[in-house]
């Protein structure tokens, strides 16, 4: 597995690397259980070793919950998984949420290796060790920050996703990019017309896996800078939860929103504003919704990445904003 690099993030270290996951590297991790997506299970059961225990879990959301967190805890006290202990978690940014979770909570935080199977996962979720589940309406209030030791890459995973998980990726993608890498922006605004196949290059993914990893190694508790990578994300939340649309999609809506918020104060560019929101639309994202005020309000203030970012350029944002709610939400009417 070739392409690599390594992060500290606080006491934690992680090492991201790329290339083919087969089941001769997940032996040689030595795991004492595998957590998977039921669905990757399926498709990928070359991977998987016969002789370690695997629980199987429904992605999505709604496995985000105290229950599923009680299920693999009770998992784990069968297994008698002691504290030295590997556990390798397969799936999209939901399992590996739920997982690491779990992982990070028996006995106060266990071996915890990453295998994102989505492009959302590869970008975004498996890096900088924020585990969490739902509390009803509530988006990840309940969490640890817990990195894994490693972070497995594979983009083949991506070639069996539906075209809506592949444009929730690239939402995500472009975002990262918006933050902190104009050369992979322009990069990407270059491939614009290929964009919705369903091959993705890996090194668009190590890229902004690299943005990422840079921003949250400086800020690990998010305590400033981390929290540039809520762009999108203060209206988009609310997006998700009040409309039941998918993150990606949300987040795209919320960049889009913010975009047009950042323009019409002047700062940023009209030129940049609309390449960001042309590149978003070129991924099939939609870049309109009708908005509920109340509902977008009440979700908002609940919400800790309640402070909006704003992008100063293409490269470049500004967190801890100020934005008028409803010049945000007319920012995406129809």
């Amino acid at each position: 597995m070739p392409n690599s690099f390594t992060a500290q993030f606080g006491e934690f270290k992680t090492r991201y690397t790329s290339g083919k996951i087969n089941k001769s590297v997940i032996n040689k991790l030595a795991p004492d259980a595998i957590i998977c997506d039921r669905k990757v299970a399926r498709l990928y059961k070359n991977i998987m070793p016969v002789s370690v225990p695997v629980k199987l879990v429904t992605g999505g959301e709604q496995c985000k919950t105290y229950q599923q967190l009680e299920l693999l805890h009770k998992w784990f006290a069968k297994l008698n998984l002691r504290r030295d202990g590997t556990v390798i978690v397969i799936g999209g940014g939901s399992v590996m949420d739920l997982g690491a979770m779990a992982v990070s909570t028996w006995k106060r935080g266990t071996g915890l290796v990453l295998v994102p199977t989505t492009l959302l996962g590869a970008v975004d979720a498996s890096i900088g060790g924020k585990t969490a589940i739902n509390l009803g309406k509530l988006k990840n209030p309940i969490g640890t920050f817990y990195p894994a030791s490693q972070i497995l890459l594979d983009v083949r995973f991506f070639n069996t996703l539906q075209p809506a998980q592949l444009r929730e990726g690239m939402a995500e993608l472009i975002k990262t990019a918006v933050i902190g890498n104009k050369a992979l922006f322009n990069e990407i605004y270059r491939g614009r017309n290929s964009i919705q196949s369903k091959t993705v290059p890996e090194n668009w993914v190590i890229k902004a896996a690299k943005v990422k990893a840079k921003i949250v190694a400086a800020d690990f508790r998010e305590t400033g800078l981390r929290k540039v990578l809520n762009l999108g994300h203060t209206l988009g939340h609310a997006l998700e939860l009040s409309l039941g649309i998918s993150h990606g999609q949300a987040v795209a809506l919320g960049m889009v929103s913010v975009c047009r918020v950042a323009a019409a104060q002047g700062l940023c560019a009209e030129n940049d504003s609309n390449k960001i929101i042309n590149l978003i639309a070129a991924c099939g994202l939609e870049t309109t919704c009708k908005v509920n005020y109340k509902k977008a309000e009440k979700l908002i203030l609940n919400d800790k990445k309640s402070g909006w970012v704003l992008p100063l350029g293409i490269g470049a944002v500004i967190w801890d904003q100020e934005v008028d709610l409803q010049a945000a939400i007319d920012a995406i009417s129809p």
